[in-house]
């Protein structure tokens, strides 16, 4: 029978709370106290539930439904509120999106007294946020354990779940739902009726459209990158990679340390708790330069090529950083070559949709991604992925990549400036046109491992035939 559902509103003074605009100070403790506060008025309209579940990671709300209402709690992680790398980054005093230069810089620029005292509250001031960072993490940890059930997004996810939350059940690994059939190409068209800048036409198939026959059809090359301009997404790494890709440094004679350095932000020493940290960048560089082209004439192939960097602009902030990314694309010299598709439709002539049907190779940059919807969107598409060599993509997705075994693999992972650059050559002049064929029909197989139908599979297991979330907790 139909189960009757019931909306219970919150105030929007109280939903204020949850944002991180409301604390721009100690954000962790804001917006967990707001959870809390937002969970008590929901539990009191609603009555004492007999079972709570949680999608919004507010482990501290779960813990008042359970201690404080004796409810039995579920919860589905996508991204812990604290996790081991982030620990890691403040111990190591390295900057990141989140964590700022001046508090993490430990030593002054300034010679001299100013410089030591500088020095001296850097450092005063990366250990007083490790402290706090270590206690938030144990109080995490407690109310992790008000968790009957765990079940998380990616076995990144998992790792540092289990690893915080030591006194909650074992974390249950269900992907997230990804709608992989909007992006499939299930007709001949070439994705929206001629594509957002090309010529259309291209030839399409059941599973997976015969890239390396459209690429050699078509006169533009395209590059897309899809997601929001936030920090995190490192999208001035994306620009410097695409300048080296299509204008190569010259090889500096005896010098190795400048091309095997890391250049796309912090990296931490594992992924993952439970993880392997995988090849290092520069061997997999290395390995994909030497199995580039050795001809000018192939080489050539990269003078249509234009990288495409699809997002939505939410705020000014995100205006400003689409502006500071044109400047960038100006002075390296590229700015001809890179497309800026903001706020596009989904679907239709332009869309998001269009724009990956056109394109040959998905990009992303993000380190540490916790699952990574947008690069399983891009294998629907059939498109031969490049996406950070960490967090889901790494563990969960892009893998086996093509170094590690060319006759399955579904894509290639880089860290770096040089590793995006050599992966992208790799991608779009060292593959044939039958490799190009064969690794989209793997990219289709692969995205189908995160469809919407295996994820209700895989809550109805829980939910329903294993009677574990509705099932009376033995006290």
């Amino acid at each position: 029978p139909a189960m009757a559902v019931d909306f219970v509103f919150v105030g929007s003074g109280v939903a204020r709370l949850l944002g991180p605009e409301a604390w721009p100070r100690f954000t962790m403790v804001g917006q967990s106290w707001g959870s809390v506060r937002f969970a008590w008025r929901a539990l009191r309209q609603a009555g004492s539930p007999d079972t709570w579940v949680d999608t919004t990671g507010a482990a501290f709300a779960m813990a008042l439904a359970r201690w404080g209402f004796g409810a039995t709690c579920a919860c589905y992680v996508h991204y812990p509120t604290i996790s081991t790398d982030m620990l890691r980054l403040v111990y190591e005093r390295r900057a990141a999106y989140n964590n700022r230069v001046g508090v993490m810089s430990g030593s002054g620029r300034d010679s001299g007294t100013g410089g030591v005292i500088g020095g001296l509250k850097g450092r005063l001031a990366a250990g007083t946020k490790l402290a706090y960072y270590v206690a938030f993490a144990a109080a995490y940890a407690l109310a992790g354990a008000a968790a009957d059930h765990v079940m998380v997004n990616s076995s990144w996810t998992a790792g540092h779940v289990a690893w915080l939350w030591r006194l909650a059940p074992k974390p249950r690994i269900v992907f997230p739902p990804v709608g992989v059939d909007d992006f499939t190409r299930e007709d001949g068209g070439g994705g929206g009726g001629g594509g957002p800048h090309g010529s259309g036409g291209g030839e399409g198939g059941a599973a997976a459209p015969p890239r390396g026959q459209r690429a050699q059809g078509k006169k533009a090359r395209y590059v897309v990158s899809v997601g929001q301009f936030r920090p995190e997404k490192d999208h001035p790494l994306q620009l410097r990679a695409f300048k080296r890709l299509v204008d190569p440094p010259a090889r500096r004679e005896g010098s190795r340390e400048g091309d095997e350095r890391d250049d796309g932000g912090p990296q931490p020493a594992h992924d993952s708790p439970s993880g392997p940290s995988g090849p290092r960048p520069a061997a997999a560089a290395a390995a994909l330069e030497a199995a580039g082209p050795a001809s000018a004439a192939k080489a050539a192939g990269l003078d249509e090529v234009h990288l495409v960097l699809v997002g939505s602009c939410r705020d000014e902030g995100d205006e400003a950083r689409v502006a500071e990314l044109r400047a960038l694309a100006r002075d390296l010299g590229i700015e001809k070559r890179v497309i800026f598709a903001l706020n596009v439709p989904f679907g239709g002539p332009g869309g998001i949709v269009d724009w990956l049907h056109q394109a040959d190779v998905g990009l992303h940059t993000m380190w540490n991604e916790h699952f990574g919807i947008g690069v399983v969107e891009m294998l629907a598409a059939g498109l031969v992925v490049v996406a950070h060599d960490s967090g889901g993509p790494k563990l969960d997705i892009v893998c086996p990549t093509l170094l590690e075994d060319p006759q399955r693999g579904v894509g290639l992972l880089a860290r770096d400036e040089k590793g995006y650059a050599a992966a992208m050559r790799h991608a779009l002049v060292g593959l044939g046109p039958g490799e190009l064929g064969q690794v989209a029909a793997r990219a289709v197989a692969q995205s189908r491992r995160f469809s919407d139908a295996k994820f209700a599979e895989a809550v109805v297991d829980l939910a329903v035939r294993e009677r574990g979330l509705f099932a009376a907790r033995s006290e």
